[in-house]
């Protein structure tokens, strides 16, 4: 999964190609997939306005507060999602009932010219979701609840549940001319390196086409 944005989130490295499937430590603050999450401290503290015993409490924000509300669904301009095969967009989503959202089927998520993560199983989605923060498709690497920003739901939740992973243009970078090195008689010792590199990752792979650069692999959770 290569280039990977974030050496902080759960990401394989092979010649810059990266596969989140490994858990990692949390940060000292925490924030719930949903993007609904805690700052370290309490989230509010209250004091009473001036004047009056029976006024409400008053919010105040703690140093260094930053809002976590986001929309309920959340996409990068250049994703695309899919339902059974039918694209859809987050406003789609948000239209969905609460019953619906807990088992979404065939849940697709895409970044054309980079990748696409396939769901293998129902996708509980009922909390919402920030599919650019949560879901990270980049070139050669996908990035699932980076550490820094996450902490992980269980097993099961939300995007940790089956999936295959379907990678574009993973190519080796020549070190003389800096640019991908293409020709399939050049790759084979490359396309062992990608087998080797998922295994490492207890992720099952599937296959590296030495034409095309495609790299997929299967994971049983992110």
């Amino acid at each position: 999964n290569n280039n990977n944005n974030n050496n902080n989130g759960n990401n394989a490295s092979n010649d810059n190609t990266g596969v989140d499937s490994s858990n990692q430590g949390k940060t000292g603050s925490s924030s719930t997939a949903n993007g609904h999450g805690r700052t370290g401290q309490s989230d509010s503290m209250s004091v009473s306005r001036p004047g009056s015993m029976l006024a409400k409490p008053v919010p105040v924000k703690p140093a260094g507060y930053q809002s976590t509300i986001l929309p309920r669904f959340t996409l990068p301009t250049d994703y695309r999602l899919t339902l059974d095969g039918r694209p859809i967009t987050s406003e789609d989503l948000e239209q969905l009932s609460v019953s619906e959202l807990r088992a979404l089927h065939g849940l697709t998520v895409e970044r054309p010219g980079y990748g696409v993560v396939e769901f293998l199983e129902p996708a509980d989605l009922h909390n919402g979701l920030d599919f650019g923060q949560v879901l990270q498709i980049n070139r050669k690497a996908v990035v699932v609840y980076p550490a820094e920003k996450f902490d992980k739901p269980p097993v099961g939740m939300e995007l940790r549940i089956p999936a295959r992973v379907t990678l574009y243009n993973v190519f080796p970078t020549d070190k003389t001319t800096r640019q991908p090195i293409t020709d399939p008689a050049r790759l084979t010792a490359y396309a062992e390196k990608v087998r080797s590199t998922t295994l490492d990752e207890n992720a099952t792979f599937v296959s590296y086409d030495t034409n095309t650069g495609t790299w997929v692999f299967e994971v049983e959770h992110f």
